[in-house]
Parts: structure tokens; C-alpha cells; sequence
């Protein structure tokens, strides 16, 4: 049986609990997001957190709510907020750094930040190519 029956019911629950989702993720490193403060942000009525909990918004943890991971991962992606450091960026990086020493400066421009290389003693600025996405 689906959680929710149309893309209405859907929106209306989540703009209805949007104080207690808006903590809940904004407290997602921590899980710790107690019962009892969640009742609260609900106006104390347990059918509106049982709500989410059926509908796999929300999930018990003991005596603690947290996020589904689906609805997480979608807030995460929408909002651009995912904290997973990409190991293979950083790798390519540390690779570059390595092959051609460079050193850092801030440029007076929109303190965009450039490369200083050394060429015959002089310093010689361009664009860094380790911060074009």
C-alpha cells in the first residue's frame, strides 16, 4: 500500500510537519532528535508523528525520530547540502599538487583564487584549474 495516495497528500503532510522536518534535518548528523521534542514541534499530537512514521517520512530510533534515508537523500541532493567528501577529487588533486608545485595566492579580483607559478624567478598567475566545477 503506498504511503501516500496523490502528489496532493504528499505535499499537504510535509507543509503541515515542516517544523519538525526542518529540525530533523537540520539535525541529521547528530542523531539525537528526541520523541518528546518532536511532539512538541507537532503541537503534542502523536497521530501527526505516527503519520510520518506510517507513511516512511520519519522513522523511531528508540526514543529518538530521524529521516527516512529517501526523504534525506532527496533534501540533500535538491538542497546541494551532501557532506560526503568525494575521495577520488581529492585524490586527482593531491596528484596535481604533487606533479606540478605550485603555490597559492588570493587574487585582489573578486578574491578569486589563482596559481602563482615560478617561472625564471618571476611569479606567473593563472585561473586554477583545481577549483573550475
Amino acid at each position: 500500500m503506498p504511503a501516500f495516495h496523490s502528489i496532493e497528500e504528499l505535499l499537504k503532510t510535509l507543509s503541515r510537519e515542516q517544523r519538525l522536518l526542518k529540525e530533523l534535518f537540520a539535525k541529521r548528523k547528530i542523531l539525537s532528535f528526541r520523541y518528546e521534542d518532536a511532539l512538541a514541534l507537532v503541537d503534542y499530537k502523536e497521530e501527526r508523528i505516527r503519520k510520518l512514521v506510517d507513511s516512511e517520512v520519519v522513522r523511531e530510533n528508540g526514543s529518538f525520530l530521524e529521516l527516512e534515508d529517501s526523504y534525506l537523500q532527496f533534501f540533500e541532493q535538491i538542497l546541494e547540502v551532501n557532506e560526503e567528501i568525494n575521495i577520488s577529487f581529492v585524490h586527482e588533486h593531491i596528484t596535481y599538487l604533487i606533479r606540478y608545485p605550485i603555490s597559492f595566492r588570493k587574487t585582489t579580483r573578486h578574491s578569486d583564487t589563482a596559481i602563482c607559478g615560478i617561472s625564471n624567478g618571476h611569479c606567473v598567475t593563472s585561473p586554477s584549474p583545481l577549483f573550475a566545477m
